[in-house]
């Protein structure tokens, strides 16, 4: 089992950060898996160097060492050429709308009884905002998976 933690270095780590820390050391340590720590240094305007180094000295403090260490900032191209080939292959599209025109979408056709399934309304013609992506699901398929605490 592969599990990691994620913190981003815009503040100290807090109560529920080294419970979420623990527990995913703790389930890689007892299957034999490995322990990854990603640091989501994407947010420039908010993180700072030393919240970097007291997540380090943190988590060492609670006995915690990681296998690998990630930094977001630096897989930046890596994510970039995966967008890429996502797009290429049909597997994401563009999405315009905000998250509040998304919520609002979903409610109503909740209230409707039909499934919240987004309706790609807006193209780049519709708005000024950049898009971001979302994966495209085959509606024959049907997707399912196994969590080790809620199950199938």
């Amino acid at each position: 089992m592969i599990t990691r933690f994620a913190p981003s270095p815009t503040g100290l780590i807090h109560l529920g950060n080294a419970r979420t820390a623990l527990i995913a050391y703790f389930a890689a340590r007892s299957s034999g898996g490995k322990f990854i720590l990603r640091i989501d240094d994407t947010d420039v305007t908010r993180i700072k160097s030393e919240y970097v180094d007291k997540i380090f000295t943190d988590l060492s403090w609670l006995g915690i060492k990681e296998d690998l260490c990630i930094k977001q900032s630096e897989r930046c191209e890596l994510y970039a050429n995966a967008v890429v080939r996502l797009e290429e292959s049909g597997r994401i599209y563009p999405c315009y709308e905000s998250p509040e025109e998304l919520e609002i979408e979903r409610r109503a056709l909740l209230a409707r009884g039909l499934p919240p399934v987004y309706r790609k309304k807006s193209g780049p013609q519709h708005s000024t905002r950049p898009p971001y992506y979302r994966f495209e699901l085959d509606p024959e398929r049907v997707v399912t998976w196994e969590d080790k605490l809620r199950g199938k």
